[in-house]
């Protein structure tokens, strides 16, 4: 089983990352020289390494490099958590991004200082021109940047990759030079941060200056490397190619490069591209003919994978695709559900940009479209097509007993969350220890999340019946708790299908997950069978 999830995903790896260079025709000899030694590069051999050695490394260092991967925002989400580390720890800090030019540094400084909107900031810095990868990728970094007060410098400027790396490394020598005290984190593109790249350049004017400073480089998400670990049968997040250089595997390759397409296909040569859509956040990742037979296809791999009933097969063919673009269809679909709780429900699944079946429908909303979309929503699509009466999930809402409720919801989302990790496998949920400190932290901030998190760890300490925990408790409220249960069960029964005996957690998944018949269900099965011991309280959500 674990064989056939992998050739699965060495197939969608080598399909969309063919199709993600097959845009790069006019790539410059440059780039073409630095894509062949990153390749080269990411074939060295390397120790497996912990989160703890990465951030030791990072504490010791005067200079950070982070990769960009400039049509993916997971890169610049782990710079934001390598800087909250670094702020934590009370580090001077100051912030080198390869996304705004130099020449720009006045309004830069405007902008951090809150004397200019945000509008104005990217329009003053002619973002449309000079970068135009999505501003959502990184606009949190300015917000904390903002918040911590950290300076933020600009490191960009106009020539070849070799002129434009010669420019980086004067900049943040003489930065390095007037703040010495300080460290200084590095976002800059992937194929700049090779160790004979700019970190060398920067080395060599700091030596000369007489200046002593050492540095980490931090790859992320290298393909060699994802390959290499996956075929060892490996788990690990972050591995060690020397005491200096390290690379974050947070995500598998094939999601990247699926960025990099849709940036091609959608961006770059849009006339109406328009900076004021990402501040909105709307208008991003919209359905086309070929995200609708992606999904078509992502519903037949992970059916296959996970050995499904046969009778779904046919029924997989049967659905329909909206997204925000239709949101009043979607509305008036909604306005037509008679159970006002279920309408309610629904209503601000709408409203907080969630993916969901449409009642008594065989067609699905999703806001946004993306691959980690898509195959979540593909496990939806295959456990309402398991079903034997395609509308028992949305009776049972209006009128199943709350264990009933509560087990359909619970399902829907253990069924949704496996096949996103069959697809994805470095997706992050919360488990047992993080449940916990969030719902302490909303107790003491009197948050109205407050009552999910506090059902979720009551269920799984088993301190109260689900008959009892849900009396006189919204539609919302279960969805919450399944989900966040859902998405933990889930996680541990995705990792269950490489160890020993895989075919037996096959079975048990198309037996008690993606169930034909509701009247099935039963909590304390799916408790025993997924929780029989107390270890599951001891997992983590990962740092990286």
């Amino acid at each position: 089983m674990a064989i056939e999830i992998i050739e699965l995903q060495k197939r969608i790896y080598r399909n969309i990352k063919k199709k993600a260079l097959s845009f790069e025709v006019s790539a410059s000899k440059d780039l073409k020289l630095y894509r062949q030694n990153q390749t080269k590069f990411s074939k060295m051999p390397f120790k497996v390494a912990t989160s703890g050695t990465l951030l030791k490394a990072v504490g010791n260092s005067d200079l950070i490099y982070l990769g960009d991967f400039h049509t993916f925002d997971q890169n610049s989400r782990n710079l934001e958590r390598v800087m909250r580390h670094l702020t934590n720890q009370k580090k001077n800090l100051i912030l080198g991004l390869e996304m705004v030019d130099a020449e720009h540094q006045d309004y830069l400084d405007a902008f951090l200082s809150s004397n200019i909107t945000e509008l104005e900031f990217l329009e003053s810095i002619e973002y449309h021109d000079s970068w135009r990868f999505p501003w959502n990728h990184y606009k949190d970094l300015f917000k904390e940047a903002r918040k911590q007060e950290i300076p933020i410098y600009g490191l960009n400027s106009k020539g070849t990759l070799e002129e434009r790396d010669k420019f980086a490394a004067e900049k943040i020598q003489a930065l390095m030079s007037e703040n010495q005290d300080s460290k200084m984190l590095i976002l800059f593109g992937e194929l700049h941060i090779l160790s004979n790249k700019l970190p060398k350049k920067v080395q060599k004017l700091l030596k000369d200056s007489n200046i002593k400073k050492s540095h980490t480089i931090i790859h992320q998400n290298l393909d060699h490397v994802y390959w290499k670990l996956k075929d060892a049968k490996i788990k690990s997040s972050i591995v060690k190619f020397s005491n200096s250089e390290f690379s974050i595997q947070s995500s598998p390759p094939w999601i990247k490069y699926e960025s990099m397409v849709y940036w091609y296909e959608n961006l770059i040569d849009d006339p109406d591209f328009d900076i004021h859509e990402y501040i909105m956040e709307t208008g991003s990742k919209t359905f086309s003919s070929s995200t609708v037979d992606q999904f078509h296809t992502l519903c037949h791999e992970i059916y296959k994978s996970l050995n499904l009933r046969p009778h779904i097969k046919d029924k997989i063919e049967n659905f329909t695709l909206y997204d925000h673009r239709k949101i009043d269809f979607i509305q008036r679909q909604i306005d037509k559900i008679k159970d006002k709780k279920s309408s309610t429900l629904y209503q601000k699944l709408l409203t907080t940009s969630k993916l969901f079946k449409i009642p008594f429908t065989s067609s699905y909303y999703c806001p946004l479209y993306s691959i980690n979309r898509l195959s979540y929503l593909a496990g939806a699509h295959l456990y309402f097509s398991s079903l034997i009466d395609p509308n028992e999930f949305d009776q049972c809402l209006i009128s199943g007993s709350r264990e009933k409720k509560f087990l359909a919801i619970l399902n829907l989302n253990i069924s949704c969350y496996i096949s996103s990790k069959i697809i994805n496998p470095h997706r992050k949920c919360d488990h047992y220890r993080n449940l916990i400190k969030k719902r302490d932290h909303y107790k003491k901030t009197k948050s109205s999340e407050y009552k999910a998190y506090q059902v979720a760890t009551e269920l799984l300490d088993e301190t109260t019946s689900v008959d009892q925990i849900f009396k006189n408790c919204s539609l919302s409220l279960y969805w919450k708790v399944g989900s966040l249960i859902g998405h933990l069960l889930g996680d541990i029964l995705f990792d269950k299908l490489h160890e020993r005996n895989p075919d037996k957690v096959v079975t048990y998944i198309r037996d008690h997950i993606f169930i034909s018949n509701m009247g099935e269900l039963k909590w304390e099965t799916t408790k025993n069978h997924l929780l029989p011991t107390k270890a599951f309280k001891m997992r983590k959500k990962r740092f990286f």
